[in-house]
């Protein structure tokens, strides 16, 4: 069989997809095991780093027992590991991929070696755009069905979920680690996260992702080029994908869907932070912090609370935010949360514009230490409140090409700059 130019990476992508969809999953339903059985097995194929497996546990578990809030907390989390899961097979296929200068993806050989096993097509037209279809498939349903999870363990008069190790692996390196006791404030500190990804597949899939593979010219510059070596690139390959004649509408609002997808995003955003506010002000109000929460303060004065211009936040084992740092987190999430609402019908006010103004963000860059920021004689201790942006309205009120002329001005201002 010969593969037109590109063809290969669409076959790529079928082949990851499947290799963490139920496509070819490799984990029993233990269709003999008790409830108890299955939980123990989904919390170890959890420490394992093994979503799908640990997801098939947890379902089957909560069809012996609707109303386990195990079960139900258990898939919760299962889910999101399935999906950190599938980021890192994707990221560790394309590290894989040897990409030399000069060379298109077109040209690069077919991956040989095993079995390749792909997913069942319906029609010729599925290939037009796999990305979306794998997401709608096999991606999508699993966030959605952790808001229906989120939204019935909020309501539950008692939530403790016993977990030793609950690892969010990324190229095979912990990017977060957790383990403990997962209680109500965790659930909405996951839940944000939940919404956060819901929002970010909506995104993707509001916009037409096919483009023109013969464009894509990848150089191998090196784990020690500059970083602007690194974003020319980029900005270079973006260029020729949204000037190529053969997919004109690349990076388009999608016609039927995309507006509602985009509207959907900006929601999810909204109650990412909303929920993240939440958590937070849950946890400041806990008697005194515990070694097994997974969202919690460190209580250094050790008089029970939360006291937030002296006391650290963290998140799991490995994530540590300094008091600044964690207050100006805390406040910036109640300004995404209207920022992102606005226009949409999660709009408190629609009569009044909540606009992202750039002081918003200062707090958040002075704890980075980015402000104060010297440039020669002249130092700036804070950026302007008059400048404000209509974050809400790129989302409620979606054109069709307002994405590409965005990225086509920041393309225009890389060259200006460099």
């Amino acid at each position: 069989m010969a593969f037109s130019r590109g063809s290969w990476l669409i076959l790529l992508f079928v082949i990851v997809a499947c290799g963490v969809s139920s496509c070819a999953s490799d984990s029993s339903h233990q269709d003999q095991a008790t409830l108890n059985e299955l939980l123990a097995a989904g919390k170890q194929y959890l420490a394992e780093n093994r979503g799908e497996d640990a997801a098939a546990a947890f379902r089957r578990a909560w069809s012996l027992d609707a109303e386990s809030t195990d079960a139900q907390y258990g898939l919760f989390l299962a889910n999101i590991m399935q999906f950190a899961n599938f980021v890192d097979q994707i990221l560790g296929t394309i590290n894989g991929l040897n990409f030399q200068s000069g060379l298109s993806a077109g040209d690069a050989p077919l991956p040989t070696g095993g079995e390749i096993t792909t997913c069942s097509v319906a029609s010729d037209d599925d290939y037009a755009d796999p990305i979306h279809n794998y997401l709608r498939e096999f991606i999508v349903p699993q966030i959605v069905e952790n808001e229906t999870l989120y939204a019935a363990l909020a309501q539950a008069p008692e939530l403790r979920f016993a977990l030793g190790s609950y690892p969010i692996q990324i190229n095979k390196e912990n990017l977060l680690e957790f383990g403990g006791e997962f209680d109500r404030v965790d659930l909405h500190f996951f839940g944000a996260v939940n919404a956060l990804l819901h929002g970010l597949l909506q995104f993707i899939l509001a916009y037409d992702l096919r483009f023109d593979f013969t464009v894509l010219q990848l150089p191998e510059l090196g784990a020690d080029a500059p970083l602007t070596d690194t974003i020319d690139m980029i900005v270079d390959l973006l260029d020729a994908l949204l000037s190529s004649e053969t997919f004109p509408t690349f990076l388009r609002l999608m016609p039927e869907t995309g507006a509602a997808d985009l509207q959907t995003a900006g929601i999810d955003f909204g109650n990412a932070f909303a929920r993240l506010s939440l958590a937070w002000s849950m946890m400041a109000r806990e008697s005194g912090a515990r070694a097994d929460n997974q969202f919690g303060y460190n209580d250094l004065n050790h008089n029970g609370r939360y006291d937030g211009n002296a006391e650290p936040a963290f998140m799991g084992r490995t994530a540590v935010l300094d008091p600044q740092l964690a207050l100006a987190v805390w406040d910036l999430s109640d300004v995404l949360t209207a920022v992102f609402y606005e226009g949409s019908p999660a709009d408190a006010d629609p009569t009044h514009a909540n606009l992202l103004r750039l002081s918003d963000l200062n707090d958040l860059l002075a704890a980075l230490g980015v402000l104060p920021l010297s440039l020669g004689s002249l130092e700036i201790d804070g950026l302007p409140s008059w400048i404000g942006l209509n974050v809400g309205a790129f989302f409620s009120d979606p054109t069709p090409d307002e994405l590409r002329q965005m990225l086509e001005l920041v393309i225009k201002i890389w060259e200006l700059v460099g």
